[in-house]
């Protein structure tokens, strides 16, 4: 039997690769025990709390209320007329606040309340002239006149009322009675009326009438002197 070249060459190509697999196989080792596991790092130390700090001073005490005012007399009133939904009202109403909402410079008397113990809420206020001052004839006429009210009417609905009178330069009146100044308590009494007939002396657009009366609460000083200091 005739084996060919190419036969030869295969077997012997089969043979060395075979030789070369063994030879591998056997050179390659078996795998190591596996080493022990590393130690876990310690844990850092917890840092030290903070002392408590010390407690502040206490704050300086407030103003008693807003402007510190006090209930001091009255000026109250009744006022009737129509408002600009040409609905009829009558609206009563007493001002209290003012602490010390009274003077009186020379013959000229200036006086103001608030409804609230607070600046910034309705006031009335009236300014005037006393005449012939400590006489049996004394009377006090009013030049400027200045009164706000106001009036919740429902969740979206607010009264608001403004009415003023100032020397003859307005198309409104008013009109002083039954006017008193104590000689031994110093308080100041009288009633007012005022009179409005349009939108330029109240803001009802309307006729509108004030009455009432005013009682200044404490002494109104007629002066004040001082004592010169000794050397």
């Amino acid at each position: 039997m005739i084996i060919s070249y190419e036969t030869i060459r295969r077997t012997l190509t089969a043979l060395f690769c075979l030789s070369l697999f063994i030879a591998i196989v056997s050179c390659s080792g078996d795998d190591g025990p596996t080493g022990p596991a590393g130690s876990k790092g310690d844990t850092g130390a917890k840092g030290d709390k903070g002392d408590k700090g010390d407690k502040g001073d206490k704050g300086n005490t407030g103003a008693d209320g807003a402007d510190a005012m006090t209930a001091n007399g009255f000026i109250q009133g009744t006022a009737t007329g129509t408002r600009q939904d040409q609905t009829a009202f009558t609206e009563t109403f007493k001002y209290e606040y003012g602490g010390e909402a009274s003077s009186l410079d020379g013959d000229e008397y200036y006086t103001y309340r608030y409804n609230q113990p607070y600046g910034n809420s309705p006031e009335i206020y009236f300014d005037g002239t006393i005449e012939n001052m400590d006489t049996p004839d004394e009377t006090l006429s009013i030049y400027y006149f200045d009164f706000e009210f106001t009036k919740e009417l429902d969740a979206s609905t607010l009264f608001d009322l403004r009415a003023n009178h100032y020397y003859d330069n307005n198309s409104s009146t008013i009109e002083v009675t039954n006017y008193v100044r104590d000689a031994t308590t110093g308080i100041i009494s009288f009633d007012y009326t005022f009179t409005g007939v349009d939108g330029s002396d109240n803001s009802t657009g309307n006729p509108l009438t004030i009455t009432g009366s005013f009682n200044s609460g404490s002494r109104v000083y007629a002066g004040t002197v001082s004592r010169k200091a000794s050397k």
